[in-house]
Formats: structure tokens, sequence, C-alpha cells
């Protein structure tokens, strides 16, 4: 079986993606409406107002902060799906005023602007509502305001360095193979719509693949030159011309000298968004390891475990005392519970390998399985005899499942399943196999066709289990019209399999 071992390069790119989405998140704070429920003065007063609604910018959820608008364009604000008391209502008995914020900070009625929506000619005035109002049936009438705030899309930005880079999918710059101390200038240059804009910069910088905070820069100009150091370091721009703000992203490559392959348990593992997983007993000892290879000298070990804290109920990271390649953890009996919610105990270990040019981290967690939640089967055919898997469930997990053990760490339920059923007739290449592999004087007593499956809760549907990482330790008991009751003849049994025409 071919093992696809998952570049160390896509572990930083995730944490890529979650570094730029908590900007992201800092960002739409601040365009995100608030639905703020009002009572009209002639609604019944002893019932709480319970109208939902979804906010949109030009046809896109405002939650994805699409509040963006170029000074000219045509704008449409729209509320849509909306509810009372969870059903839908008619038409008829909904109704709807557009209002503008003045510069009094009050809103007014927009004449004419009674739709679900309204479409007008941007020109900078940036906060808007919508009053929706619904009838029910007994003519008590619930309103609710919606909020809407624009912002003039006026900033553009464009970015370079000293260096050679490229945009990567992500729309961010990226410089690649940069020596160890090599000076590097980063450099953004912005422009905007407004009249006499002033712009400004903060920066920060982060080494991906550790558990570093962004670092504030104290640099305030257009451009931040630096001595590359160890590993990829992330830097973030954020640059405002008093109106609107962009994050612009450089990542800066470190030259490749370094090769990671994970190991647990002789197990290789696969690679999900948190790290590479395996299933282990409570009490079970577990061998986390990393083999790697450097074009320098030096490499160097360092291994952290980001532990459940009961009393903060937060991950805390805890050094563990072990400057090696490897170390050997024992899965803990207990559970974590927090909050109702049980982790099904999920254990989380870091290792930092750097070899004075690369730094590299490889996550691995280590969980147990809940009783039932993994099971195994053997169905077999009439006349067939009694068939057993011998293997654990959490051996059988991490070899064949080992492609859904992120669903298991979650809780979902998977089956394992080996059907037997004989063979009467083989091919004319199975026989021939078979005839070379038997011992002189032997003849065929039985053939069995044994296939293994699996079906996780997710997916719901059985899939064929063709190859393992690992030996499945299967046990079949000899049929009684095999077993020799001659005394004075001496039987021998041989299994042969043929699998692949081998």
């Amino acid at each position: 079986m071919n093992y696809i071992l998952y570049d160390i390069q896509g572990k930083f790119m995730k944490t890529k993606k979650i570094f730029s989405l908590l900007i992201a998140v800092f960002m739409l704070l601040s365009v995100i409406t608030t639905n703020v429920f009002a009572v009209d003065n002639n609604t019944n007063t002893n019932k709480a107002p319970q109208i939902s609604y979804t906010t949109k910018i030009n046809g896109v959820d405002t939650k994805y902060g699409n509040n963006k608008i170029k000074k000219g364009e045509s704008v449409t604000l729209s509320v849509e799906g909306i509810t009372f008391n969870g059903q839908t209502p008619e038409p008829s008995k909904i109704s709807y005023q557009w209002m503008i914020k003045d510069s009094a900070d009050t809103y007014e009625n927009i004449n004419d602007a009674t739709l679900y929506t309204y479409t007008f000619q941007y020109d900078g005035y940036n906060d808007y509502s919508c009053k929706i109002t619904v009838t029910d049936s007994n003519g008590n009438r619930v309103s609710v305001s919606s909020s809407f705030t624009l912002i003039e899309d006026s900033l553009s930005t464009s970015i370079s360095s000293n260096l050679k880079g490229n945009y990567d999918d992500m729309g961010d710059y990226r410089i690649s193979n940069v020596p160890l101390g090599e000076q590097v200038t980063l450099t953004v240059t912005p422009s905007s719509t407004l009249t006499n804009a002033h712009f400004t910069y903060e920066w920060e910088r982060i080494n991906v693949g550790t558990h570093q905070y962004p670092e504030k820069l104290s640099e305030t100009s257009h451009e931040y030159t630096f001595n590359k150091g160890i590993g990829i370091e992330l830097y973030s721009c954020k640059v405002s011309d008093g109106n609107d703000s962009e994050y612009v992203m450089f990542y800066v490559d470190p030259v490749n000298t370094l090769k990671v392959t994970p190991i647990i348990n002789e197990f290789m593992p696969k690679r999900f968004e948190r790290g590479y997983m395996y299933v282990a007993k409570p009490g079970e000892k577990v061998t986390l390891k990393v083999d790697a290879v450097s074009t320098n000298d030096n490499i160097e070990y360092s291994w952290q475990r980001n532990k459940w804290d009961v009393e903060s109920k937060s991950y805390v990271f805890e050094d563990i005392d072990s400057t090696k390649a490897e170390i050997t953890i024992e899965k803990e009996k207990e559970t974590y519970d927090f909050d109702g919610i049980d982790p099904l105990g999920i254990e989380m270990y870091e290792c930092y390998i750097k070899d004075g040019t690369e730094l590299i981290n490889v996550g691995f967690i280590v969980f147990n399985i809940e009783p039932d939640q993994v099971t195994k089967e053997v169905k077999t055919a009439k006349d067939v005899p009694t068939i057993s898997v011998n293997n654990s469930l959490e051996e059988l997990s991490n070899d064949l499942l080992k492609d859904d053990l992120e669903a298991l760490s979650y809780g979902d339920t998977a089956e394992i399943k080996l059907t037997a059923e004989k063979k009467d007739n083989l091919s004319k290449d199975e026989q021939t196999i078979v005839e070379t592999k038997m011992s002189e004087d032997s003849e065929v007593g039985m053939c069995l066709d044994i296939n293994l499956y699996k079906k996780v809760e997710s997916e719901n549907t059985d899939k064929q289990i063709t190859e393992t990482q690992k030996d499945i330790n299967i046990s079949i008991d000899v049929p009684k019209d095999l077993i020799n009751e001659n005394k004075n003849v001496t039987r021998s049994y041989q299994v042969i399999r043929v699998h692949d025409g081998a």
C-alpha cells in the first residue's frame, strides 16, 4: 500500500488559515449588525416579540461582512426570511419602513421606502435601519429594527519586498527559501479615494507553528526591515486611510533543510486538522516519535502537552522534560468532562523540531474510544467454520479506520465487519498459485472467500478494506470433516492466502 505522508507545509498552511480567520473575525466584529427588538405602542406588551429575519447587502448575508461599498455604486439592502413565533406570516401582515441616521445621530424615515428591500446610490451615508412590523392574529403589532452599517470602500493596497515573492492561494505574499540572517524588507503601498487621506500602519509578527501570540512591532511606516530568523515567519500589516482598513500578509519561508515523518507505536498515522491521531486504551503506553532528517548537523527536539485545566476551563501548555526524538506516555484512565462535553479522553502533544534553519511542529492527538463506539462483527455463510478477529478494537481503529479517526474523536460510531463464505471453484490462476505453495502430498480441504468492511456513522455505508498497515490476526476453527481421527496418521494443516495475484 502507498502511504501518503502529508508535507509539513500543509500544517503551516492550516495555521495560516486559522490566523487569517482570527483576523477576519476581528474585522467582522465592527460590521456585523445587531438586531434590536422594540415593541410598538400598539403592541401587546404581555407577549415578548419573537420576530427573526436575515439582513443582506447586495444579496449577501451581512454576517459575511460584505459592507464595503464604493461611492456611486448601487446598493440594495434587504430583510428576508421573516418569521413570527416560528411561523412565516402572510405578506399582508408585514410592513417595512426604511430609515437613515442623520447628523444628530437619530434615524429619520426615508420617503416611499416601504418594501423589504431598499436600493439607492451610495454617496457616503453609512447607517441605515429597517423597522419591520408584524400584525398578529389579534391585531397586535410587534416591531423590530434591523441596522446596517456601510463603510466607504476607499482603500486599496499593493505589497512587495526586496526579495522575489509570489501570491499564494489565499492571496498572501510568500517569499521562499530565504537564508538565515538574510535582510528582508517588506513594503506596503496604499492608495485611497479620499482627499488628503492619512495612512497609518500597524505591524505584527508571529513564528508559524508555535504557540506564540502575535507580537506587536514598533514600526509605523509602510516598510519593515528585519533579518531572517528560524522557521516560517508571518508578518501582517493593518493599513488604514482613516475611513477604511485592510490587512495584508507576508510569509517568509526558510531554506528547506528539514524533513519529518511522524510515527505512533510503529503506525504511520494520518494527519488531521488537529494533528496526527491515535486511539489508545486508558492506561496503555504510547510512543510518539518523529523521524527527522536535516542537511544541517544538529537537530533539537522539545515537547509540550496541551492539557485541559479544570479550574480555568481552558487548555494550558506544559513542557515535557525530554530532548529526544520520541517520548512514551501513558494514556490517562480518566476522560475529561467540561461543561457537559466529553471529548473522549483527548490528550494533545506537540513536538518542536529545530535544525538551526527550520522550525517544524508536529501535533499528536491520543484519545480513547467509548464502550460500543467501535464494534466488530464476523458474519459467516452456512457450513463455514467459526472465525474470530483477535485484534483489539483500538488496533483495528488505528489501522482499518485510520481515515476516520477525527470523526471517532468527535464521538462518531463505527462498525468493522468480516465476512466469509465457501469458494468451491478457484480460477486457473488461483489454482496455479495454491498448487505451487502447497506442501507435497497435500490437497485442498476448503477454500474461503474472506473480506473486511468498515462502516462509519457519518457515511453509513459499507466500504471494503483491501490493504492494512499491520497484520490482522484471524483464527479459523478446523472444520470437523478435516479433523483426523486415525491415530495411526499424523495430519498437518497449511493456510495459503491469495491476494492480488500473490
